[in-house]
């Protein structure tokens, strides 16, 4: 969900999707393990593909990497860009009240290709039986993207001190090849070619 752009329909169905694949082969689903889950498919979909998956931009904030879109629409009464997919049941998770993700239909591979569902099956298998508070602390590793960033605006010690808990600060995913140039463009490239097929279909 890149801002100034509107968002295809092709992506509106490959999000709506993703999330419905999510939720069959998990058996509570709330709004923080989804939020962690599908930024974890995105990240391995750069290491393991050099492309993206669902070109959503996560940020830093104090739970984890974070779409603030995504956040935005899952902390809705009811979804908008996501109704003919998902709806809402209120419950108690891991961090209090919080958002339960039902299904509307059952998941469409149309818009996945063969290793995009063989990767949604690898990353929901390994995490699907995770707590919400666990993926947290996953994605809280010193060698993560997320403390890389936290840490490199010193971000951390306020995140501790609950002083803050949202930023402004965009984890960006080509820094996983920070060492390597050559597949840091070609991730780069991959990201520009996604934008610009998807543009023609708004």
């Amino acid at each position: 969900m890149k801002k100034e752009r509107i968002i295809s329909p092709s992506e509106i169905d490959k999000l709506g999707n993703t999330i419905i694949y999510i939720a069959e082969h998990t058996k509570n689903l709330y709004k923080t393990k989804l939020l962690k889950i599908l930024y974890l498919i995105e990240e391995s979909s750069v290491k393991k593909y050099v492309r993206p998956f669902l070109n959503l931009d996560f940020y830093v904030w104090q739970m984890g990497p974070i779409s603030k879109e995504l956040f935005v629409e899952l902390s809705n009464e009811c979804p908008t860009i996501l109704s003919d997919y998902i709806y809402f049941e209120k419950a108690m998770g891991d961090f209090g009240e919080t958002t339960r993700i039902i299904p509307k239909k059952d998941f469409s591979d149309d818009e996945f290709s063969e290793s995009d569902l063989n990767l949604m099956e690898l990353i929901v298998s390994q995490f699907a039986d995770k707590s919400g508070k666990s993926l947290v602390e996953f994605t809280h590793q010193p060698h993560s993207l997320w403390y890389q960033f936290a840490e490199r605006e010193g971000l951390l010690r306020d995140f501790d001190l609950k002083r803050i808990n949202t930023s402004d600060v965009k984890i960006d995913l080509s820094e996983i090849y920070r060492d390597n140039e050559e597949l840091k463009l070609s991730y780069l490239q991959a990201v520009e070619e996604y934008e610009t097929i998807q543009s023609l279909q708004e």
